[in-house]
């Protein structure tokens, strides 16, 4: 499992949201189940659990992220368990 962060430098919600459909074709959401309840992510998280190595995550990540052509910064961490959370939004 891993939890990614993304900044898109000078950018717009417009951008976001390009990044935000662009993550999601490489099975990195902004949601995430605890228990019986889905949460959104703070804008810019992702998560994702699967089989890919960090190195697979982080190069679809930087091609998400090159897609809005924006200076972009990334951070990748490799998670053995469901993050702990405070204060996510109940997913619609």
């Amino acid at each position: 499992m891993w939890t990614v962060r993304v900044e898109l430098h000078r950018a717009t919600e417009a951008d976001y949201e390009k990044l935000h459909r662009e993550m999601a074709n490489y099975r990195l959401q902004r949601r995430i189940a605890i228990g019986a309840k889905d949460y959104l992510l703070p804008p810019g998280e992702y998560f994702y659990s699967g089989n890919a190595t960090g190195q697979q995550v982080l190069e679809w990540t930087q091609a998400a992220a090159r897609s809005t052509a924006k200076a972009h910064a990334i951070v990748a961490t490799s998670t053995a368990s469901i993050p702990l959370t405070i204060g996510l939004q109940v997913a619609p």
